[in-house]
């Protein structure tokens, strides 16, 4: 698992990928799954206060991706060979992530 830290530069974009493994369908993972485990979480923080909900005497941006990725990952189970990328992006130029193998 690593943690990362963006300098300001230009805003890179999403990028697909983590596995060579596809599964019956010709899919690494359908993205349907992907947005329902999105969805989900972003519903349970809306309106709440970060600190409070997330238990965190602070949430930084490299907490609360560590956190939505604990959610993401759980939600899509083991991908075999994937890797799964999490960014929290604190404005146009800057942003904090954590990445580690799915399930």
């Amino acid at each position: 698992a690593q943690q990362e830290r963006a300098r300001p530069g230009p805003r890179p974009r999403p990028a697909g990928g983590g596995s060579d493994e596809l599964d019956d369908a010709g899919m690494v993972i359908d993205l349907d799954e992907v947005r329902r485990a999105l969805e989900t979480t972003t519903a349970e923080i809306s309106g709440v206060d970060l600190n409070e909900h997330l238990q965190m005497p602070e949430v930084t941006v490299e907490r609360f991706a560590r956190w939505i990725h604990a959610r993401i990952a759980q939600a899509l189970g083991d991908v075999p060979g994937a890797t799964v990328r999490v960014r929290v992006w604190e404005g146009p130029d800057a942003f904090g992530g954590y990445s580690a193998p799915s399930a």
